[in-house]
């Protein structure tokens, strides 16, 4: 039975004129194509959703804790230091307001997203007082370049609680933003405490590395380096898309 059915196959590709069998083949490869199109689209609409998912848990976290945080700074100044509580006021208001304004969208300038890091850096600067050195490194040319937001502001927020609250004395902070090849190099330094390798992925570290993964896949990276008493330094790498001005 197995050859005849081979046979009648031949005798049915042959009965068929070759131009209309090609069409065929072009039909179901544009029809897989379109498949493989449609997948990909859907694919990238998934991964969009996902890193909207992270974005809006993000401010759901972040906007309780700055608020309580500064609220409570806020507390214990009023009646001791009443201008440096109204300064702490006015600046929580103002970094409220730009994160309502600035931070909803899944991706921001450099420049907004460094100045949102600025206020928030600020606050806590008021509060720590001279116990909080900040220095900033970043190449000026780059400040257009759209980043996920708040993708910064979220391990200066791990530096200073983790890793410089506690520490006896003064610390530093450093921020970075340069480019590395095709890359955009965006760094968050302090010399606080540290910690103990693998490290508990919390709110800043997990959350940050799933949305980079969400939006950039492989493109994008998010290395911690940390060591007892030897400080944290948070490297995020992610593609350099857009022309240096």
């Amino acid at each position: 039975a197995y050859v005849p059915t081979i046979m009648n196959l031949v005798g049915t590709f042959l009965s068929v004129p070759f131009v209309y069998f090609v069409i065929l083949l072009g039909s179901a490869a544009m029809k897989h194509a379109q498949a493989l199109q449609q997948e990909e689209i859907e694919a990238g609409r998934l991964a969009g959703q996902l890193s909207e998912a992270r974005l809006a848990l993000l401010q759901r976290q972040l906007h309780p804790h700055f608020f309580f945080n500064a609220l409570q700074a806020i507390s214990t100044l009023i009646h001791r230091d009443p201008a440096t509580a109204d300064k702490l006021l006015v600046r929580l208001s103002s970094l409220l307001r730009a994160m309502l304004d600035d931070a909803s969208s899944q991706t921001l300038s450099l420049r907004t997203e460094l100045d949102l890091t600025r206020k928030y850096v600020e606050i806590e600067q008021v509060r720590f007082g001279d116990r909080l050195r900040v220095e900033w490194s970043v190449d000026e040319s780059l400040l257009d370049v759209q980043v996920p937001s708040l993708i910064v502001l979220p391990l200066v927020d791990n530096a200073i609680r983790h890793g410089l609250s506690a520490k006896v004395g003064s610390g530093r902070l450093k921020i970075g933003a340069r480019s590395e090849g095709s890359s955009l190099l965006l760094t968050v330094e302090d010399d606080g405490l540290g910690a103990t390798v693998p490290l508990r992925h919390g709110l800043g570290i997990g959350n940050t590395r799933e949305r980079l993964n969400a939006i950039y896949g492989e493109q994008a990276s998010l290395r911690i380096e940390t060591a007892p008493h030897g400080g944290f330094c948070a490297r995020i790498q992610i593609p350099l898309h857009k022309e240096r001005t």
